[in-house]
């Protein structure tokens, strides 16, 4: 299997990984915090918007947020605990569903050469366009893991295994 098709199984676990934890996570349990220092699902989620323009960026593409998302969900934003101020999760699974989809187009677009080319976006200077997006990938499982938790605390059942 060559790296694009690599990138692309990586890319789809991680977005499977992504539904089996969001698709069935309420309003409320979206803004839940189990201390006050800790993220919720909702900022998690808009956290993963956040990350998945990063990846279309790596394509290729620009990054697209609606309004101040990227204010609002980009590292080191502050949680903020009134609720008006987010998109509901639903918004958020939408524009974030219809991000990865637009990954996948451009990933299926581009050639295994398009990855050697090195890029000046994010992460280290020089790093090229397949390591930064299995870095962005791993950063996204990190975040799964705080979602997965926040889930076992509002007393949901694994979502895996």
């Amino acid at each position: 299997m060559d790296k694009k098709n690599d990138l692309k199984k990586l890319m789809l676990i991680k977005q499977s990984a992504v539904r089996k934890l969001l698709d069935d996570v309420t309003e409320e349990e979206s803004v839940y915090r189990p201390y006050e220092k800790a993220n919720n699902i909702r900022w998690l989620s808009g956290h993963l918007v956040y990350n998945a323009g990063l990846v279309l960026n790596n394509l290729g593409s620009k990054e697209k947020y609606p309004g101040d998302w990227a204010k609002k969900f980009s590292r080191g934003s502050v949680i903020n605990d009134d609720l008006l101020t987010y998109p509901s999760i639903m918004e958020i699974r939408d524009q974030l569903y219809s991000m990865y989809n637009e990954q996948h187009q451009l990933l299926d677009n581009m050639t295994t050469e398009d990855f050697t080319k090195n890029l000046d976006t994010i992460g280290e200077s020089g790093d090229s366009p397949l390591r930064s997006i299995q870095f962005l990938c791993s950063h996204e499982f990190y975040h799964l893991g705080q979602i997965m938790m926040i889930r076992r605390i509002l007393g949901r059942d694994r979502s895996f295994g």
